[in-house]
């Protein structure tokens, strides 16, 4: 489980830089904002990021109707739930790495 969340903290924090990157463009790349929308759903469902995913999947159905004005106001969404999400799974995973790390050191 440490490792799914590990690689969603890293994978969405990229998706995240490439959504804001796509949507401040001149020429906005539809195709590339649904995609880099659909690996943040992704990783928010396998976590059970219930929220992430909800305005994840309105800035992909804005993306895919090509509504900018629409993708600029999920994004907003999405920001806001992607990053209190990720902090609430890192302070988890310091609390696993605490754990763990006593753990061992009680074994050892």
């Amino acid at each position: 489980m440490m490792n799914v969340i590990d690689n969603f903290l890293s994978d969405g924090d990229n998706s995240m830089r490439d959504l804001a990157d796509l949507l401040s463009a001149r020429s906005v790349d539809y195709t590339k904002v649904t995609t880099a929308a659909h690996l943040i759903k992704g990783g928010g469902n396998s976590l059970g990021g219930c929220r992430v995913v909800a305005a994840a999947r309105a800035l992909i159905n804005a993306s895919l109707i090509q509504d900018k004005q629409s993708c600029e106001t999920s994004y907003e969404w999405v920001v806001n739930e992607y990053y209190h999400f990720r902090d609430k799974l890192r302070t988890l995973y310091q609390m696993e790495r605490a754990i763990a790390h006593s753990e061992s050191r009680r074994r050892g």
